[in-house]
């Protein structure tokens, strides 16, 4: 037993009336009236949608917050990268005795193992002088006399001077 019926279409059934919508489906009358369908429709989709322009709006604001936010955090790691480099240049000053002037010229690096490499290699540096001593091999001596050369004479000669 086979029926012809045509299967239901959900676009007639909503025409008429039989749509999963809340009211029955009346066909508009005058433009006035589909005016006024347009308009009830619209004001149905607002109210459902009414908190939208607050959320946007928080939701703008939470952006702004998170990027100042990581951007203080990026300042603040810096910031501390920076002084945990000053502390380490510090111990490693005064680990091997060395002065503030040569610290600030010669304690370049930021990790701890080459500090204290360019630490000992200032420290033995400022060894040997100080092994060595700060003299001058011609401090006091007194010059030679300078009339009995021959190549001052010339040289005189060539520039006029007696």
């Amino acid at each position: 037993m086979s029926t012809d019926t045509p299967a239901p279409n959900p676009a007639d059934e909503a025409a008429a009336g039989g749509g999963s919508g809340d009211k029955a489906f009346k066909a508009p009358s005058s433009q006035a009236e589909f005016d006024a369908m347009v308009k009830d429709r619209i004001a149905r989709v607002e109210a459902k949608y009414a908190d939208y322009g607050d959320l946007k709006a928080k939701a703008q604001q939470f952006d702004a917050t998170q990027e100042t936010t990581a951007d203080r955090i990026a300042k603040l790691e810096q910031e501390l990268e920076s002084t945990r480099t000053t502390a380490l240049r510090s111990r490693i000053q005064a680990k091997h005795g060395i002065s503030d002037e040569d610290a600030a010229l010669f304690l370049t690096a930021t990790d701890e193992d080459t500090l204290t490499k360019q630490a000992e290699r200032l420290a033995e540096a400022a060894g040997d002088r100080k092994k060595n001593g700060n003299r001058d091999p011609f401090a006091g001596r007194t010059p030679s006399k300078t009339g009995d050369d021959p190549m001052r004479a010339v040289v005189r000669g060539l520039l006029n001077r007696d």
